[in-house]
């Protein structure tokens, strides 16, 4: 996915290579968890379909991928809704393709088993969901219960309308987004800015003997605090801070902008459904590396134009301090599994 965004061999295996050591992936992937093989199937997913703008058969691959995804848990539905509109809304020409339509109803077409069995099983139930008893519409109804939720609902969906009539300005304007050009090194520096100020307020978060939700058990991963997926990028890979950064600040391509809004908006309804286990936010952890690899490539070449040692010990330091930390607590935690959920 990150070749296919940055067209750069040396982004994607950075990319790679975050991923490898991000100890939420190494602790989901050791154990039965679920949030492990949806990653995998939604990252499958989006990059079929990202294929699919220059091949129409990976459509078919994609639809595979996402009715996988579905399957393996629901929370893909969001992260699929949220991707098509993103999609549709950089690509117009895709509300006129049979084929991007047909490989969307493909999706459906191969979910129709599991909810033909919810039937069977829930019977009318199914359809009132908030009066099942099943763990998954619980979610769901308290989630709808959230007035922040349908706050968030409505103005996403203004936002989108907004853009949708402006798109053509939009778009391009963000691909530009000239102050990220010309002010790279203000960009660099304000993030460490932001680093420091962190250090300050919260030293646990550059402390490698402690994490902040901890308590007094030895299930430092269970249920953290609001600001749980906000901060997990001091805490486990600061690296991800320039992914975070790129969203607002750095230009990028059609392509580019589209996962932007994916790993921001996947991310915030993550947030959104209000269970802060780390394991949850696995299914964009991906998007966020893939980011990040391409900001720090930005930076570097825009800070080489003036110093190349200084584009060096920058892009080292970052690269160097959360690799240390990721496999810090790979080391203490993943590794031994001393860890549980429940």
């Amino acid at each position: 996915l990150a070749k296919n965004l940055f067209s750069d061999r040396r982004v994607a295996w950075l990319a790679v290579i975050l991923l490898a050591v991000s100890p939420t992936h190494w602790i989901c992937s050791a154990r039965i968890i679920l949030e492990a093989p949806l990653a995998f199937f939604i990252l499958a997913g989006v990059t079929a379909q990202m294929v699919s703008l220059r091949c129409a058969r990976a459509g078919w691959l994609s639809a595979a991928a996402w009715a996988l995804a579905w399957w393996t848990k629901y929370t893909a539905i969001p992260i699929w809704a949220l991707f098509q509109v993103l999609m549709l809304l950089a690509y117009p020409r895709l509300v006129r393709s049979r084929p991007y339509w047909f490989s969307q109803a493909a999706i459906l077409a191969l979910y129709l088993p599991w909810i033909f069995w919810r039937i069977s099983v829930d019977g009318a139930g199914f359809f009132l969901f908030w009066r099942s008893s099943t763990e998954e519409w619980l979610a769901a109804a308290k989630l709808l219960c959230r007035p922040f939720f349908w706050i968030g609902a409505i103005v996403s969906a203004l936002g989108v309308i907004w853009l949708a009539g402006r798109r053509s300005r939009v778009l391009p304007a963000l691909m530009r987004l000239p102050w990220g050009a010309a002010n790279a090194s203000w960009i660099a520096a304000a993030l460490l800015a932001v680093v420091a100020v962190v250090a300050f307020l919260e030293p646990a978060a550059f402390s490698f003997r402690e994490l902040p939700w901890s308590g007094e058990t030895k299930n430092v991963l269970r249920q953290g605090p609001v600001w749980t997926y906000a901060l997990r990028m001091f805490w486990f890979e600061p690296i991800t801070l320039l992914g975070m950064a790129s969203v607002f600040l750095l230009p990028g391509s059609r392509r580019v902008q589209v996962l932007k809004g994916l790993a921001l908006g996947g991310s915030i309804a993550i947030t959104a459904w209000g269970n802060y286990q780390m394991r949850y936010f696995l299914p964009v952890i991906p998007f966020w590396e893939v980011l990040s690899a391409g900001a720090l490539a930005f930076l570097y070449w825009k800070i080489h134009a003036r110093s190349a040692p200084a584009a060096a010990l920058y892009a080292g330091g970052w690269i160097a301090w959360s690799l240390l930390r990721s496999g810090w607590l790979v080391w203490k935690i993943a590794i031994p599994n001393d860890v549980f959920y429940y």
